[in-house]
């Protein structure tokens, strides 16, 4: 233990994800600790390992205000695991003498966690709907890994999958296997597509202008399952929409490998 590391893992909300990867950091051998975010900004309230040499590890979305009161915390801080950071976070932290190191957006972390979090949007997908989904025509917007993943496990349980991206050849090779597939036009689903048709609609894509209002207005009949925008419940409300904001869908399908993830992706980054 004379070589052990200290860390401590600040998260949104205590889940069991967050536990799993304290148990999983202490059982390798270094301290730990865990608290909600916003103790950070409790200046009369200690933190665990306060003055002393610590790595803290933080979600995949660390904002300027967490960052500055992350190292404001912790003078001796060594490393920053987190997400990716804008440019004036990562000055802030060069200025600390901490490293920043992107523990979410590496392949390997990426292609694992792409598997909870398709197994969770099939899930929320059957608590939303008052039907089968096999034979059910499904749309996926995007065809990064979690809509590939997406894409595999609805057709698994029967469900007729569209997938909707710009790649005119990646689009070729999905229905000359069998699929079906709509290109998008200057990022948009063309006026052309009969969205009516989709009982289910899952967006993957994370820049704006892929469900504008009127395109929303064409899904009237779709449950809308979004994995990553914050601001589409919003936007879906004023069509008439019900959006499933689905974030963090590892978390609450499956805590335990989505911990083992992220302690795989640190072990890496040492």
């Amino acid at each position: 233990m004379n070589n052990a590391s200290k860390y401590v893992i600040i998260t949104d909300k205590i889940n069991k994800r967050a536990l799993f990867l304290r148990d999983l950091i202490r059982e390798g051998g270094d301290g730990c600790e865990m608290f909600g975010r916003e103790r950070l900004f409790e200046k009369n309230v200690p933190l665990p390992f306060e003055n002393e040499e610590v790595n803290v590890v933080s979600g995949p979305r660390t904002d300027e205000r967490t960052a500055a009161a992350i190292v404001g915390r912790y003078p001796r801080i060594k490393k920053l695991y987190c997400g990716g950071v804008t440019p004036e976070c990562e000055e802030l932290l060069r200025a600390s003498g901490a490293v920043h190191k992107d523990i979410y957006s590496g392949d390997g972390f990426a292609k694992k966690n792409a598997v909870p979090t398709a197994e969770g949007t099939l899930a929320e997908a059957i608590r939303a709907t008052d039907f089968c989904l096999n034979e059910r025509n499904v749309l996926i917007l995007g065809w990064g890994r979690v809509a590939k993943e997406v894409y595999r496990v609805f057709t698994g349980i029967g469900a007729f999958v569209t997938a909707a991206l710009r790649d005119r050849e990646k689009a070729a090779r999905i229905v000359s296997a069998g699929g079906s597939a709509i290109i998008l036009e200057n990022g948009a689903i063309p006026e052309s597509a009969d969205l009516s048709a989709f009982s289910v609609v899952i967006n993957t894509i994370p820049y704006p202008g892929v469900l504008d209002e009127k395109t929303l207005g064409r899904m009237k009949n779709a449950v809308y399952i979004e994995l990553a925008r914050s601001d589409a419940p919003e936007k879906a409300a004023k069509s008439g929409i019900r959006c499933i904001s689905a974030a963090g869908l590892p978390s609450v399908y499956a805590p335990r490998d989505a911990a083992r993830y992220i302690y795989e992706a640190l072990t890496e980054e040492r």
